[in-house]
């Protein structure tokens, strides 16, 4: 599941996976590990594409299933701010 805190992590490093590899502490790499750097950064793109209107209405629903089982309430409110 993720959460607020690894969503604020990767808001730190406005998304940029090479700047987190780099600069990250060890606390920030054992709370984000790979997977959920790339989900993070898949809801989004998703958030955006929704948001934009440009995509269709099944990768729509397939987005926002993917955000409702993977992401806590708060996350959730942070990737729809973003």
């Amino acid at each position: 599941m993720i959460t607020k805190q690894q969503v604020d992590i990767f808001r730190k490093y406005k998304g940029d996976a090479d700047a987190f590899a780099r600069c990250a502490t060890q606390y920030e790499a054992q709370v984000v590990g790979e997977a959920d750097w790339l989900a993070i950064d898949d809801a989004i793109q998703g958030v955006e594409l929704i948001q934009k209107r440009v995509c269709s209405s099944e990768y729509k629903a397939s987005i926002l299933e993917k955000i409702n089982e993977n992401f806590d309430v708060e996350a959730l409110s942070q990737i729809v701010e973003w």
